[in-house]
């Protein structure tokens, strides 16, 4: 690994879920800020309400001629990874950015809450309090409903597929267009218990991912087959 991207002594198996906050942050930021940001690609921050009226931020990512195009133009709801604990639309902008670019489509992102503080079905409840937001919101920000997809990374990509449930099980939110989930995080029971080898090439350990659900879920939870997790919180 190159040194732009190093950042320091990773944590070992005993770290708990705000020590991996930290570590996985510090990474992540070393990474984005290897990507040329697009200077044609414009942010702006829309405050909206999670299902309990906390207030939170969605951010669109697009081009001036996507904002004020005279017909309703397609998104795509942006969520990012980071195991549910960690990291932030802001750490992901970058790439949020090139998407845009890349695609030629608006990517509104939200600014979801993280577990330990905001567990359960919190994180899901949030993505889709955003998607519930472009929907009746679409014509104020230029969306076209009928175009609206999700997709994410990781737990991005997890929380992207319980919202897509929700909206399958008959919440009122239009059809999504699309879904496009980049290797998803969607199972709470880690099949590899660790150890070996090849554990120190490991990105995000076993180890890791126990923590990081039991932070979502509650400790001793996570891939107990008693634990009765929803799908929408966990897919997989």
């Amino acid at each position: 690994m190159s040194s732009t991207l190093k950042t320091g002594k990773k944590p070992g198996s005993e770290a708990d879920a705000h020590q991996l906050r930290a570590w996985f942050q510090g990474f992540i930021g070393n990474v984005m800020r290897t990507l040329a940001y697009p200077g044609h690609i414009h942010e702006t921050k829309i405050p909206i309400q999670a299902p309990d009226g906390t207030a939170m931020t969605l951010h669109r990512f697009a081009t001036r001629d996507m904002a004020d195009s005279p017909t309703p133009q397609p998104a795509v709801l942006h969520v990012h990874g980071g195991g549910m604990i960690s990291s932030s639309v802001s750490l992901y902008a970058p790439a949020i950015a090139s998407y845009v670019a890349r695609a030629g489509l608006a990517f509104p992102s939200v600014e979801y809450r993280l577990a330990p503080g905001h567990p359960g079905d919190g994180p899901v409840a949030d993505v889709y309090a955003a998607l519930g937001f472009l929907s009746a919101y679409a014509a104020e920000w230029n969306v076209d409903p009928a175009w609206l997809a999700i997709t994410g990374d990781s737990a991005g990509g997890g929380l992207a597929a319980g919202a897509a449930l929700l909206v399958r099980n008959g919440n009122p939110t239009p059809p999504l267009a699309k879904q496009l989930l980049i290797y998803p995080r969607l199972d709470d029971r880690t099949g590899f218990r660790g150890g070996g080898a090849l554990e120190r090439y490991h990105f995000w350990t076993a180890a890791y991912n126990r923590t990081a659900w039991e932070a979502v879920l509650g400790a001793g939870r996570a891939g107990a087959a008693d634990a009765g997790v929803p799908i929408r919180v966990a897919p997989g």
